[in-house]
């Protein structure tokens, strides 16, 4: 828990918000893919960038149910712990 409020991520790293706040990234939500004891969620920000989070079953419960389109916004809750990875390079024409 973040502030009272559920954290999705490694470690609380990043909150699921209902609601649009400061510094909170609004974005979409796509089919939430559950894979053992954590639910994969792919969301699409608004600028069109993906983001992945991941919760444990427990913590996604917290939030509540979301549904495939519903909008939420994300929230930092603990930049150290963050991942974050560049899209990758296209591989040059010839390469493996």
């Amino acid at each position: 828990m973040f502030g009272g409020r559920p954290c999705i991520g490694a470690a609380g790293t990043v909150a699921l918000e209902r609601e649009p706040g400061p510094e909170r990234i609004a974005g979409q939500i796509h089919p939430a893919l559950p894979l053992g004891p954590v639910i994969v969620f792919d969301i699409e920000a608004s600028d069109r960038t993906p983001l992945r989070l991941t919760a444990t079953r427990e913590v996604a419960a917290q939030f509540g149910a979301v549904s495939p389109g519903e909008r939420v916004h994300v929230a930092l809750a603990a930049a150290g712990a963050c991942s974050v990875f560049a899209e990758a390079a296209p591989m040059p024409e010839g390469g493996s």
